[in-house]
């Protein structure tokens, strides 16, 4: 009776170690075959906890059954006897069998390319067989290393405007957008809809082109999922932080012209890009790009840049516009010359009038001062409308004395990055005029105006 009952207690806590994933013991084979415990699982943007890491086997994600089954909402149990895993979730049914490829979902059978398998004490299953045949969709993200499973649920948009385009898109007036319907549309134009927020917009991974130009978008951290897109724009937004456009990796245009963007390098390594509009945002340095060799049209007018010496790496470029927004500019010695005198500029004149003992207030009004002094306002050309470009740039304060008002932001702006000091060229228009103020930002949150001519 003793043997008997000592059996059953072996066998029982055998199959709750099938079970559960947890290690009996460690053998060098397992360990190869989950190296790369970086991979993650995450089911509608929550993360799955292992006792032990996913392990990628042939090709296949395979992770501990529990854990996977529990996370989808459905009941697991274990049959010692046929060494079955049992999975069931709203009148579905699914059936593995260890080391056999043939599994079974409500009884029809489906071959499977990697089966579930016992590997020193852990019980092994493929996670996009288990998650599909649940009915949800499963996607992988190579860049960051994750298995997203995305469950059958209604969309919610915070943005009413965004919900509205995208039924007008779906041609569905009425009812929930589910995550079934996200993956219908493989273009989306949401132009100048006055959308705000983009939540929601997550679900919708079969993109490969998407237009959000013209709205008032800050925060793009839903495009992040969208790894699918080669085409993206969002010119003319409030857009900040672009960090989640690394993971965009087959992107080959992407226009971010009229945002309040200063760092650019999240794109440096989208080594497959052909066209970059990066125009009218607040970028310094483009060092970063130089990965970029594809490039063919390349837009980065009135950033404040002190060094483009990373364009000479680009052999392919069939228009550039660096200086000049009406005509492509030629990438010469010329133009190289210009940014290289206007950055000798910059440090003399940081060099002259800036001590080490100055705080950062007396840094901004010693800088303020020089440009007023030594710069003058080209009123003549003003009047006759016969102003040269060179005057709406900080190479016409810097280098030719004269300017307009956006030449003065501009020349101010160059100056004050030079020390440190952050700040932007801030543009407005009206009927009949065009102008622009640098600012520079306080206590982390405000921003202080400068007007200089």
């Amino acid at each position: 009776m003793s043997s008997i009952r000592n059996k059953m207690l072996i066998a029982a806590v055998f199959s709750i170690l099938l079970l559960s994933g947890l290690s009996i013991s460690k053998s060098q084979a397992f360990a190869a075959a989950s190296d790369d415990n970086s991979i993650k699982v995450a089911i509608d943007g929550n993360y799955l906890t292992f006792d032990v890491p996913p392990a990628v086997i042939s090709g296949r994600t395979m992770v501990p059954l529990r854990v996977i089954f529990e996370g989808l909402g459905a009941s697991v149990t274990w049959d010692s006897k046929t060494k079955t895993v049992i999975g069931q979730k709203q009148g579905k049914t699914v059936k593995l069998i260890i080391n056999n490829k043939n599994a079974y979902i409500n009884g029809k059978v489906h071959k499977i390319d990697v089966p579930p398998m016992v590997i020193n004490g852990r019980t092994l299953v493929p996670t996009r067989f288990i998650a599909e045949s649940l009915g949800t969709d499963v996607y992988w993200e190579a860049k960051a290393k994750t298995v997203t499973i995305i469950p059958l649920k209604a969309i919610k948009f915070p943005d009413a405007k965004l919900e509205a385009a995208l039924r007008t898109a779906l041609k569905k007036p009425t009812g929930s957008i589910m995550t079934t319907d996200a993956k219908k549309l493989k273009k989306l134009n949401l132009e100048n809809k006055g959308i705000s927020n983009i939540d929601g917009l997550q679900y919708f991974r079969g993109l490969t082109e998407l237009n959000l130009n013209k709205n008032n978008i800050k925060d793009i951290t839903s495009l992040g999922s969208l790894t699918e897109l080669t085409k993206l724009e969002f010119k003319n937004n409030k857009v900040r932080d672009v960090s989640i456009l690394k993971n965009l990796t087959k992107l080959i245009w992407l226009l971010v012209s009229e945002n309040q963007i200063a760092d650019i390098s999240p794109i440096k390594e989208l080594s497959g890009m052909s066209a970059l509009d990066i125009s009218y945002n607040q970028i310094n340095d483009i060092s970063c790009l130089s990965n970029l060799k594809k490039l063919e049209y390349f837009y980065l007018l009135d950033n404040p840049l002190r060094d483009i010496s990373v364009l000479k790496g680009y052999k392919n470029l069939k228009k550039i516009y660096v200086v000049n927004p009406k005509t492509p500019d030629k990438l010469n010695q010329q133009l190289f010359d210009r940014f290289e005198k206007m950055d000798k500029k910059v440090k003399e004149v940081v060099a002259s009038v800036i001590k080490p003992e100055m705080t950062e207030l007396e840094k901004e009004m010693a800088l303020h001062d020089y440009v007023v002094t030594y710069v003058k306002y080209d009123k003549v050309n003003f009047i006759n409308d016969t102003l040269p470009s060179d005057t709406h740039e900080a190479y016409g304060a810097l280098i030719n004395g004269t300017a307009v008002c956006d030449g003065y932001a501009e020349a101010l702006q160059l100056l004050l990055n030079a020390v440190g000091i952050e700040c932007i060229k801030v543009r407005g228009e009206t009927d009949f005029l065009t102008g622009s103020l640098s600012a520079t930002r306080k206590d982390g949150t405000k921003w202080g105006m400068h007007g200089i001519w």
